[in-house]
């Protein structure tokens, strides 16, 4: 008799994995039919002047912080360039060519 019951507890199982896959597959098909209806409404006349706008300004704002950020970085390397030289300039008379160097 045990045997009968293990068998009956392994279809009982088989039936509720079956019962699960089948709700797993009406999930999904409920999340794809959301998705579509997602990606049209993304898609449609409503949604594309501001998404296009916000393209826009990202891109924009993109630009510009890349352009301040070679502005600041030339005047860095020319503050620096000239900040070495006085430095030089300085061990030179102060040091009398000792290798001192203030900064």
């Amino acid at each position: 008799m045990p045997f009968a019951r293990g068998r009956a507890h392994a279809h009982t199982t088989t039936h509720g994995m079956h019962a699960q896959a089948r709700d797993e597959i009406l999930v999904d098909f409920r999340r794809g039919r959301l998705l579509k209806k997602l990606v049209l409404l993304i898609r449609g006349p409503s949604l594309a002047a501001p998404l296009e706008r916000l393209r826009t300004h990202s891109l924009l704002n993109i630009l510009a912080i890349v352009v301040v950020h070679v502005i600041f970085f030339a005047v860095l390397m020319t503050q620096l360039d000239t900040r070495d030289g006085c430095a030089c300039n300085r061990t030179q008379l102060r040091g009398g060519g000792r290798g001192v160097l203030l900064l």
